[in-house]
């Protein structure tokens, strides 16, 4: 390394010298021929450094056929322009983020103790549920522990010789039930997260997963004990100091427990709460009503949605999941009650009001991904075989056509002009990374823009962006409420990847009937000018998905060729298409 650092700087020398007296002098020309002999210097010697290495053996999604059979690797270089300088393997790597651990939420569920104590067990169930999504959606790993798990406490045996009152016993239980796990935070079902930032600080913090300060366990006193978190250390040396010598458990001393300052990002559905804030809601909707706060609180964070449409006379087909999607999101929630309250934590938010929501100026078509963090971006990211059949209604997309008659990586260029307004020179490289790193700053947690491609989305039913979309937004999002569309769902059984790995991750060709369907189900308005262009529409789109999907060695050739051409529109497609598959993996897995 020293030898080449030396030749560096020797060669650099006389070409610095030059471009100091060339910018002295002022005359562009001798600047730019200044820069451009550093630039071949620096290029040749670069050939002496030894090349970073990065893993070589890429994982693989569960098997698929034609352009969905990716692999990928994990790489600190995942924001690289193109995957294929980085992996020196195949063209179909997609560089990701390295994982990262999701910090462990807590519950406690005892379906034996709750009937006892007169509890519904659906409407437990649905809560569960309720805060299943929530606290997934907010980037944390929910866990429901039980009886059993408290029984794994090596101190458990001596439960009964503590001589506990029952509500001290029964949490007891909790504390033994989550000192037996590694450490995270704990919460009562019915206590979820409830802010209008998507990056509150608190939940941030706790989602580092570093318990709590000075060996004492956390506990909000306004949450009346609904969340409470410390090191497995901390809570197992509590529960020890109560077996052995407190026989209670106090919430209050001082000595093992801490009340951080008040902190409004947390919703506390206790029956306490209900009674005082909620009175007219019964018992059995508690879920209904959390959901209905929960999609009104998202909807805060954001003065309106946009479906980004750049193409919008070739490309609206393809964005019509979108179009629906966004609709229900800007939709006051369905559970009427919810209508004009706030969350407990929120008393001053601005209700959801259905007479005063215009839907046409909160679902905007946008040509671009906005800049504004204050918009949410649902963005659709088509293959190029897809968008270059729509663009040119052209079945046989030959080496000649396509090198002629089409342009290359239209849809990066016209998705990130908003983003680059200021600098429109940009070039294609930056454009690309910019948009990697909005995938990946979104993947976990959403922030302002959900980005899926389209051969995935015409995989799912009822006309939603995706079947599993309530766990990245987190809250129930019902199917779309669409003219077109029937009781039934949107793809036959056969058809959809409803909840399932297995299916989600074999993409295949649909019929014309399907896809007709999916087109004419999908639309909140008309959007094709005659039957005849709906058809062609339909017709286009089938050719295209099928040739995507295809092994025959003819497609493949097609599929590579149009990939070639428009390498960025395929590198992205690549990035979201894999980037989604192991969010769906890593969400199956967990459930």
């Amino acid at each position: 390394m020293d030898r080449v650092r030396k030749a560096l700087a020797a060669a650099l020398a006389p070409a610095l010298a030059r471009l100091r007296a060339a910018g002295k002098a002022g005359g562009r020309r001798q600047t730019a021929a200044a820069a451009a002999a550093m630039l071949l210097i620096v290029i040749s010697v670069g050939s002496l450094l030894p090349k970073t290495q990065v893993a070589r053996t890429a994982r693989k999604t569960p098997a698929r056929s034609g352009a969905t059979a990716n692999s990928w690797i994990p790489s600190a270089a995942w924001a690289t322009p193109y995957s294929f300088t980085v992996a020196q393997s195949d063209a179909d790597v997609a560089l990701l983020p390295p994982a990262t651990n999701r910090c462990p939420m807590y519950t406690f569920y005892d379906t034996e103790a709750l009937a006892a104590g007169g509890a519904n067990l659906t409407t437990e169930a649905r809560m569960l549920e309720i805060w299943r999504e929530a606290w997934w959606a907010a980037g944390f790993e929910p866990t429901v522990l039980g009886t059993a798990d408290a029984r794994a406490h090596k101190l458990y045996s001596k439960l009964d010789a503590a001589a506990l009152r029952p509500a001290h016993r029964e949490d007891l239980v909790r504390l033994m039930a989550l000192a037996t796990q590694a450490t995270g935070v704990y919460t009562e079902t019915r206590l979820v997260p409830m802010s209008t930032l998507p990056t509150n600080t608190a939940i941030s913090w706790l989602r580092k997963c570093k318990g709590s300060s000075g060996h004492l366990i956390a506990l909000y006193k306004e949450l009346d004990a609904g969340m409470i978190y410390g090191s497995q250390d901390d809570i197992q040396a509590y529960v020890h100091e109560v077996v052995h010598v407190l026989h209670k458990v106090d919430y209050t001393d001082k000595r093992f427990f801490r009340n951080p300052p008040p902190n409004p990002a947390y919703a506390y559905y206790s029956p306490a709460v209900m009674r005082a804030t909620f009175p007219q809601i019964p018992p059995d909707e508690v879920p209904d009503l959390a959901n209905a706060h929960l999609h009104q609180t998202f909807m805060e964070r954001y003065k309106d949605v946009a479906v980004v449409n750049p193409f919008p006379e070739v490309t609206t087909p393809i964005v019509l999941s979108a179009l629906a999607t966004a609709r229900e999101i800007a939709s006051c929630p369905r559970y009427a009650p919810s209508h004009g309250t706030c969350p407990p934590n929120i008393p001053a938010c601005r209700p959801c009001v259905p007479e005063k929501r215009d839907l046409d100026k909160l679902v905007v078509s946008a040509p671009a991904i906005p800049a504004s963090t204050r918009t949410l971006a649902l963005v659709t990211v088509p293959h190029p075989l897809v968008l270059q059949a729509l663009r040119h209604r052209h079945p046989d997309l030959s080496a000649d056509y396509v090198r002629r008659h089409t342009t290359r990586n239209d849809w990066v260029r016209a998705v990130t002009a908003e983003l680059f307004a200021e600098t429109p020179g940009v070039g294609l490289s930056a454009r690309l990374v910019a948009l990697k790193e909005l995938v990946g700053l979104n993947q976990r947690i959403l922030r302002s823009a959900y980005f899926a491609t389209w051969e995935a989305q015409s995989q799912a039913s009822d006309c939603l962006v995706h079947d599993d979309v309530r766990w990245f937004f987190g809250f129930d999002v019902p199917a779309p409420r669409l003219a077109g569309a029937g009781t039934d769902p949107v793809l036959p059984a056969a058809e959809s990847a409803l909840a399932l790995l297995e299916a989600q991750s074999h993409l295949k060709p649909l019929s014309h009937a399907t896809v007709a369907q999916l087109v004419a189900a999908c639309q909140a308005a008309p959007v094709f000018d005659s039957p005849a262009a709906q058809d062609e529409a339909v017709a286009t789109l089938l050719v295209a998905r099928n040739t995507l999907l295809s092994a025959d060695a003819d497609d493949v050739r097609k599929r590579k060729l149009v990939e070639g051409w428009n390498l960025a529109d395929a590198e992205i497609w690549k990035f979201v298409r894999t980037l989604n598959d192991i969010s769906v993996q890593e969400l199956k897995i967990w459930e």
